[in-house]
């Protein structure tokens, strides 16, 4: 063994060893002053940044509030000598300028406006409230998710009176939502997490949906003997004054009524019980595609991506999702800024 012999002054340190050393010293008090000053300059400059970027989101916001109000009917003035709506609105300004993102400040601005129409403490102004506060924690994904399914199980278009009408209709207010659906279960999570819906046990068919609102625009329809075949004795004819040439083929008959309900009402003075009637619209109903790629078909002349949609709502929890009120106000806001659709909030939220 080779002698070592060390001398060291004060504050020094000696090290000693017979092959390689690596030795890892600590970062003097100088050092690290130097450092958090050079940090601390930083974070001035990005300080100033982030306040210019700050004072640039809340004047476009502002700007898009002003230009929603002026709109004859959109937002009352009035609504801002109210503290709660001074407390929501202050709320949505923080949100959207810490977050900078479009959708947000346009879902909030239509909230915002909607929520100054309510004058009393209603239970639409409290879900709007709480809506404001959930729009900043939520993706482009969940705002398409939320607006798909309230269009599709709460709303219908009375409109549709044919099957070209229903395709526009699909077209220009549900597919828009489409592309933004998410394939990942976690993305639905977050609507439960955020108490704006839940992911129920029970699924509901996207064809059950068309049928239930459209069903008299899909069916091939049915002949005078299959029609007289599902009356009774004595009122083979009852029916005369509610049937017309099918939509889709008018060599056969079908109800005149775009759904079940519909038809229960026209009927209603044919004499006929409602399950007599109930008889003639399954008759009708089981002229409609039964399988799944017949009724894709059906569409995709007229609806591109149709499948897209069939897809997403069979593969993903969207047949599963059930909307709290808060995310009917949230879907319902979305709507707006999308496809420009309207109706008043309060038939959903009473």
């Amino acid at each position: 063994m080779n002698k070592q012999d060390q001398r060291v002054g004060e504050g020094a340190a000696a090290y000693q060893a017979g092959g390689d050393m690596i030795v890892h010293s600590g970062m003097s008090p100088g050092q690290m002053t130097e450092i958090m000053v050079g940090l601390a300059a930083q974070l001035a400059f990005y300080q100033l940044d982030a306040q210019q970027t700050v004072e640039d989101r809340l004047t476009l916001f502002r700007e898009e509030m002003l230009k929603t109000f002026a709109q004859p009917g959109r937002g009352n003035p009035e609504a801002f000598r109210d503290p709660d709506f001074q407390y929501m609105l202050n709320d949505a300004q923080i949100a959207y300028a810490r977050s900078g993102d479009e959708v947000v400040k346009d879902t909030l601005v239509d909230i915002i406006a909607r929520r100054s129409l309510e004058t009393e403490r209603s239970r639409i102004a409290v879900t709007l409230n709480d809506a404001a506060t959930k729009v900043p924690l939520l993706t482009t994904n969940e705002f398409a998710e939320l607006s798909l399914v309230y269009v599709l199980k709460h709303t219908q278009n009375y409109t549709v009176k044919n099957f070209l009408k229903l395709c526009e209709y699909l077209r220009s207010a549900v597919m828009p939502f489409v592309k933004d659906i998410s394939r990942e279960d976690a993305s639905y999570w977050h609507l439960e997490a955020q108490s704006c819906a839940t992911i129920d046990i029970t699924e509901v068919n996207i064809w059950h949906i068309f049928k239930q609102r459209y069903g008299g625009v899909l069916g091939r329809g049915f002949d005078r003997t299959q029609l007289e075949s599902h009356l009774p004795d004595g009122q083979k004819n009852a029916l005369d004054g509610f049937i017309i040439p099918c939509i889709n083929d008018n060599t056969k008959l079908q109800p005149n009524a775009t759904r079940r309900e519909v038809f229960h009402d026209v009927a209603s003075g044919a004499g006929l019980t409602v399950a007599q009637l109930d008889n003639v619209w399954n008759l009708f109903e089981g002229t409609t595609p039964a399988q799944e790629s017949e009724q894709i078909s059906l569409f995709s002349t007229h609806v591109p991506d149709i499948g897209l949609l069939f897809g997403l709502w069979q593969n993903t929890p969207l047949k599963n999702l059930k909307l709290n009120s808060v995310g009917i106000a949230i879907g319902h806001a979305n709507a707006v800024r999308v496809t420009g659709f309207d109706a008043p909030l309060g038939v959903w939220i009473k």
